[in-house]
């Protein structure tokens, strides 16, 4: 009984180390243009992590990230793309400009 005891402990601390190990972040921002007006519904990926968001209709947009670099590509209709390298180790804001 004892031993079966101590397994189950030793699955359930190791199972939590490696859960707490990887911490989220918050990246955030707004997209604005070059008059600092909004971009609603601008898109917001992450190159490195296949995923991404919509900005909402005020240009601001959120995402949990582990800590890490990673490129963000900006994109919206009748703008230029912009790839931006970010460096995540707490929780980062990051405004960005497009232009036509």
């Amino acid at each position: 009984m004892i031993p079966k005891l101590l397994l189950v402990t030793f699955i359930f601390t190791t199972s939590n180390a490696l859960h707490t190990q990887a911490q989220e972040y918050l990246l955030s921002g707004k997209i604005t243009n070059s008059k600092l007006e909004p971009l609603p519904y601008a898109s917001i990926r992450i190159k490195e992590l296949k995923t991404g968001t919509t900005a909402d209709n005020n240009g601001a947009f959120s995402l949990q990230v582990e800590a890490g670099k990673y490129d963000l590509i900006v994109t919206m209709m009748g703008y230029k793309t912009q790839v931006i390298t970010v460096a995540i180790t707490k929780d980062y804001r990051q405004n960005i400009k497009l232009v036509r």
